[in-house]
Formats: structure tokens, sequence, C-alpha cells
């Protein structure tokens, strides 16, 4: 199975600073917006890496505000064009505990340091303080000891701070109930727009029971979003709860291709999946099993939609329940060579249940 990129999650916070240090960091944003549109473009005309991050310290004089930019403007890869209407800063994440988390914009608890670059090479830095929850004070503490990237916009005359840090630091924010030491059952997911199906399944692949919580109304015309949003997450976090509390160890979900693209197998299933962000919720996924002590793995959901169709024909199952038993059979498959083959899932359906 693929290495799976490293989970993160993101803690926002205001920033408290000076009028002076104000205008310094509003200058040094608007310095940044200016390096990621010429990234941006120096790319489209193809120059090489090396020579537009050369370029872009006449406009930035950071070697690693450059690298940062050049990052940013990846991100916008797709667009022809591009001209950002707000100034930013962005600051990848670089030299944990040595740097004390990144090079150019450093947390210290509530404490904010921020690089303003000089031409002359004689950078200096501003001082100012993060308000946020008290919940994130604990993770800002700790975070020197991470490397963890960060930005900050101007969104109505206020600079907001965004920490992209590590989900297992991110973790340490609540206490949930914690996976049993003797557990060992594999819970497995198929999420949809309007349900969210969960299979537990024992080692040996045996079906052990189904569980699955539906909310049809997030899909109504004028549903609040947020609402919506807010419904998923609660049903995700009651079913790993569940799960959990059912001798669940091992959490298994669908790794989601770079297109974020999903097949339910109908075109207005299509349709209602694309309207939810469905990589956010595998975010809030990994950080609700990784608070409770759990492992969080994905899989290909290659053909799972064709293949529970067939256990649905044949054994009368639900269709997304047998998705949530493919997915988790796959992981076991992977996971132990001799599990039998998807070719005969639904013989290994026929003995579980």
């Amino acid at each position: 199975m693929a290495e799976k990129e490293r989970g993160r999650a993101t803690v926002k916070g205001r920033l408290e600073l000076g009028i002076l240090e104000r205008a310094k960091l509003l200058y040094t944003m608007r310095l940044f917006r200016d390096a990621v549109e010429k990234a941006h473009h120096m790319r489209k005309k193809g120059v090489a890496e090396k020579e537009i991050k050369k370029s872009l310290y006449r406009t930035i004089p950071n070697a690693h505000y450059c690298e940062s930019a050049y990052k940013k403007a990846l991100l916008y890869a797709n667009q022809e064009h591009l001209k950002l209407k707000h100034p930013l800063l962005f600051s990848i994440g670089k030299g944990a505990k040595r740097e004390n988390g990144n090079r150019n914009i450093q947390i210290d608890g509530e404490r904010i340091r921020i690089k303003i670059p000089h031409a002359d090479g004689k950078h200096e830095w501003i001082e100012g303080r993060i308000k946020t929850s008290e919940r994130y004070l604990p993770i800002l503490k700790e975070l020197k000891n991470y490397s963890y990237s960060a930005g900050i916009s101007l969104k109505g005359g206020e600079y907001y701070v965004y920490l992209n840090i590590p989900i297992e630091l991110y973790a340490k924010i609540e206490r949930k109930e914690r996976v049993h030491e003797d557990a060992s059952h594999i819970a497995s997911f198929d999420i949809n727009s309007d349900r969210i199906n969960c299979v537990l399944l024992r080692e040996n692949g045996e079906l052990i029971e189904v569980r699955n919580h539906h909310f049809p109304e997030v899909n109504s015309p004028g549903y609040p979003k947020e609402k919506a949003r807010d419904t998923r997450l609660k049903a995700l976090a009651e079913l790993i709860d569940y799960a959990v509390a059912h001798g669940a160890r091992i959490f298994v979900f669908e790794r989601m291709g770079k297109k974020n693209k999903k097949d339910t197998g109908s075109k207005t299933g299509n349709r209602k999946l694309s309207r939810f962000a469905v990589r956010e919720l595998l975010s809030h996924a990994e950080i609700m099993v990784k608070k409770r002590g759990g492992v969080f793995k994905q899989v290909s959901a290659a053909y799972c939609s064709k293949i529970a169709r067939i256990i649905h024909r044949d054994l009368g199952m639900d269709v997304h329940t047998a998705s949530a038993l493919v997915l988790g059979l796959r992981y076991l498959r992977i996971l132990n060579s001799a599990q039998p083959k998807d070719a005969k899932v639904t013989e290994c359906v026929r003995m579980s249940i």
C-alpha cells in the first residue's frame, strides 16, 4: 500500500500587533503576493524552478520566502493567469526543534515572531501575540518542537495566522474514550453525502456488526452548508465512538485520488457527492481516530461500487454497507496476502453472515 502523506490539521488565530509592526508586515505581505504571481507567470512560460526562485529573490529578498512563494504558486497551477486580490504571507515548515519548527514565522505559546526581509540581508523580527481559543494554547506551547507551516492573511482590517500542524499534536486537545488495549477489530467506513456506513470485522474477515447513519435532509434544496457539515461530522464521531466501544483498533477509509473523485454508481449520487468536501471529512476522521488512540488507514476504493452492487444483488446487503465491507476486506487482504481476493468477496460475505 502506498505511503500516505502525513496528516495535518489547521489552527487559526487573530494577530495583535503594534502600528509599526502592522505596517512592516503589510509591506512584506505585498512583496510575497507579488512573488507568488511572478512564480506562477514564470512557470507558465516554462522557466526552470531554480531560475524562478533565483528571480524571486529580487522581489522578496529572503530565500525561504522565495521557496514558500514558489510552493504557494503551485496551488494555482491549473489557472492560466493569476492576480491575487489580497496580500498574504506564507512560510513552509522546516527545522523542527533546531529552528523552532519554522524558519520565518515562529510560535512560542501566544507569542509570535515574524521575519521581515531586507535587501541588505540584515533581516529583522517583529513580535506580536496570537489570540485564539484557550483549548489551542497547549498546542502553541509545544509547536516549536514540530515542523509546521504558517500563513498570514488580511481580512476586514485584521490579521489572521493559520498554522498547519501535525495531527498527532492536534489530537492532544481533547480526551476521548481510548481504544482498548486488547482491541483487535477493524472498523471500515463508506462515506456519502447523505449517509455514513460502518461495518465491524474480526481480523479473519468475519463480519460482526453493521451500523449506519442516514441524514437525507442535508441534500435538500436550501439546506445550510455549515449545518450539513456539522451533521456529517456528528454522525462520523458517533460511529467512530461506537466502534471504539466495541473493540475496534483499525479504522479503514477510502483513499481519495488526485481528482478527489468517487463513483457512487449513479449520476445523482455523484452530483450530490461533489457538493461536499470528502477530503475534508476524511481529514476530520483521521483526527478523531488518533484522538482515541486508534490506527487510521486508507485503501484504494477502485471498483468498490461495482463489487458492492454484486454483493447487493447476490446477498441483498445495502450497497453502501457492502462498499464499507469491501474496503475492510481489501485492507485485510493487503495486510495479509493469504486473505481472499476481491473476486471472492461474495464468498467471504456468505461465510461471515
